[in-house]
């Protein structure tokens, strides 16, 4: 044809940019979306309109191979159009039809390339963060130490296959599988092409979606998929990290005896690994672990200490000595440089069927101070001050039957006479707790 007849194919194939641009543009704003742009602020800031403007229209081989075959698929039709020569059709048709089927084939494998791509840059993103965050290294050797054999047979004989690998790096493994399902696809749907079958036919679609679902099933891989899916993109847990596992609506995961809780030591493609505080593993099925609740531990910013003592008050006057008993615990709390001030705190009585009396201490020890120091120091004071006030606050198993009957000097005292000063946080009273003061 002349190049009056070529001109529509011209203007056909221009009419193709917009979806080169649009498809640049979907992968740009994806790769964005999932934090895979290293100090995107930073570079934002310093790049150009003109930057910004190349950065989204420069075309990759997916665009491309895309775009040559919409031309191809438009210019075939054209050509249909303005070739009368029977010969030069059948010539036409043949190389349109095989350009294009060989331009989409290639961009469709690229397509699928770079959706992989993007769940492994990822991946890689999120192990290189836990790699340098002192704390996650400081929980993995923890894991790791916690769960050795010291042992090289033992360790080499029961390890996990692949090693510890993150939920991004095992999602980014199951993508790659979805990812070569899918090429396997296109070749196939490429090969019956060159051979000639119609793909319009019923019985070719069947036998395809008959393999693609088989080969998926087999893997058992889709649950895996969802429940690392959901784990990488919240960033919900690193390996080494300790977390508890609950129902909804069941016991919170705040004790190991009410939840399954341990190290995260590595995940598969079937199972969720978990090492126990007994270090025994627990292996959890990906479709049982997405109905759970996940509580990180290892991500508290700090501490806390919560108690709930049983108490016996005295026949007579014994709500006096509860709600003096109360009042100096809130006291000592306050008065504690070693206690955020600013965190939530309590110290109530209550009351409950099973228990009968109850005081309910919690506070948050601050940033960098010792936990297990307060905690014991805590334990020290309110043992004393319940001597003082004549009170028992053991369990109802080993505690002493009546102790407001025998007579301790404090039946007759009233109780705003009794000198509790000492009980207030002091270097004695951390010496008390078997702790050596900071001042000493």
């Amino acid at each position: 044809p002349d190049s009056r007849k070529l001109l529509p194919i011209a203007i056909a194939a221009i009419s193709t940019l917009p979806a080169i641009f649009f498809i640049r543009w979907c992968k740009c704003e994806l790769t964005k979306s999932m934090g895979l742009v290293a100090s995107e602020d930073d570079e934002d800031d310093e790049k150009t309109c003109y930057d910004k403007i190349v950065y989204y229209l420069s075309p990759g081989i997916t665009a491309i191979c895309l775009f040559l075959a919409i031309m191809f698929s438009q210019s075939h039709i054209m050509l249909e159009i303005y070739v009368k020569e029977e010969e030069y059709r059948k010539l036409y048709t043949f190389l349109m039809s095989h350009a294009k089927a060989m331009c989409a084939f290639t961009g469709y494998i690229s397509m699928l390339d770079d959706c992989h791509g993007v769940f492994f840059v990822y991946a890689r993103k999120l192990d290189l963060i836990a790699k340098n965050n002192r704390s996650s290294k400081k929980w993995l050797q923890i894991m790791r130490d916690f769960s050795s054999h010291e042992d090289a047979e033992k360790e080499a004989g029961y390890a996990i296959p692949g090693g510890n690998r993150s939920a991004a790096r095992v999602l980014a493994e199951i993508v790659g599988i979805y990812c070569n399902v899918g090429k396997l696809m296109g070749f196939t749907i490429l090969l019956i092409f060159y051979l000639n079958i119609s793909l319009s036919s019923n019985l070719v679609a069947l036998m395809l979606s008959v393999i693609l679902t088989g080969v998926v099933s087999a893997l058992h891989i889709n649950e895996a998929f969802m429940n690392l899916l959901s784990l990488a993109v919240s960033n919900a847990v690193h390996i080494g990290e300790i977390i508890s596992l609950s129902r909804a609506g069941g016991p919170p995961g705040d004790s190991p005896e009410t939840a399954s809780t341990g190290f995260v030591e590595g995940f598969t493609w079937g199972h969720v690994i978990i090492r126990d505080f007994r270090r025994k593993q627990i292996f959890i099925r990906h479709d049982r672990f997405g109905k759970l609740i996940l509580h990180n531990w290892t991500r508290r910013p700090n501490k806390h200490a919560h108690f709930t003592i049983p108490i016996v008050p005295e026949v007579s006057g014994g709500a006096d000595r509860l709600a003096k008993l109360a009042m100096f615990s809130k006291k000592w709390i306050k008065a504690h440089p070693g206690i955020s001030q600013s965190l939530y705190q309590k110290s109530v009585i209550k009351f409950k069927k099973t228990t009968g009396l109850l005081l309910e201490v919690i506070f948050f020890p601050a940033k960098g101070e010792n936990t297990n120091l307060i905690r014991s120091e805590f334990i020290v004071m309110i043992l004393d001050l319940a001597k003082r006030f004549n009170l028992c606050l053991m369990p109802a198993e080993v505690r002493r039957s009546f102790p407001w009957d025998e007579d301790d000097g404090t039946s007759e005292m009233y109780l705003g006479d009794l000198d509790l000063n000492d009980l207030l946080p002091s270097s004695n009273l951390t010496a008390r707790a078997g702790y050596k003061s900071k001042s000493a």
